[in-house]
């Protein structure tokens, strides 16, 4: 391999590198607070908030779903019918 490909696989795998730690910092900053306060705002729990957690919850639920919504619609123009 060239001395440019090895370059460019380097920067690329920084890039790669730099855009996990990006969206894992992010994903933890808005994930654990969101998670803790799920856990504890439920009927009956230490901080009960039934409504807030319901709307949270419908939230976060939509938010997971959404990859594999878009996968499904990716993978729609491959499939045929028989």
């Amino acid at each position: 391999m060239s001395p440019d490909i090895l370059w460019l696989i380097a920067k690329a795998t920084g890039q790669t590198l730099h855009m996990v730690g990006v969206a894992a910092l992010v994903g933890s900053l808005l994930g654990v607070p969101l998670g803790v306060f799920l856990a504890t705002s439920a009927k009956g729990e230490l901080f009960a908030a039934p409504m807030a957690n319901r709307l949270i919850g419908l939230v976060v639920n939509a938010t997971r779903s959404t990859p594999f919504i878009i996968l499904v619609v990716a993978i729609i123009p491959f499939t045929r019918l028989v």
